[in-house]
């Protein structure tokens, strides 16, 4: 995850919801208040910054598009969420706190961290 800004609980929250419900052609600021149950000015707000950062582009009253930038930053941050996941829930199905929790930690990890992290899951999964 070699320069990747600090990501905060709520970023990472947004950004696995943009990457759970993104197809080929976006998806618009409603589908993602949808999804996490928050309102379409804090959706705005939020793609603002995502808009800063590079990880999304659109156009005005148009669908949000994830960047080539912006779906590596998901696909690592998915990657964690899920092996966290699964060490803590194994298969099991689990709730909005569990997932915000997940969140919550990969928001805390710095990058060398998260590093270390998938490494440690990545050497427990083979023994």
């Amino acid at each position: 995850m070699t320069n990747t800004p600090c990501l905060t609980a709520v970023h990472v929250r947004y950004l696995l919801a943009i990457k759970r419900l993104y197809t080929e052609k976006g998806l618009y600021s409603s589908e993602i208040a949808k999804e996490l149950g928050v309102t379409k000015p804090t959706v705005h707000n939020m793609m603002d910054v995502f808009l800063e950062r590079n990880y999304i582009y659109k156009e005005p009253q148009g669908p949000v598009y994830l960047t080539k930038y912006g779906m590596r930053v998901a696909d690592e941050y998915e990657l964690y969420y899920h092996k966290i996941r699964d060490v803590l829930f194994s298969d099991r199905k689990i709730d909005h706190t569990a997932e915000t929790a997940i969140c919550a930690l990969l928001g805390e990890l710095s990058e060398e961290n998260l590093g270390i992290l998938a490494q440690e899951i990545e050497l427990s999964a083979a023994m």
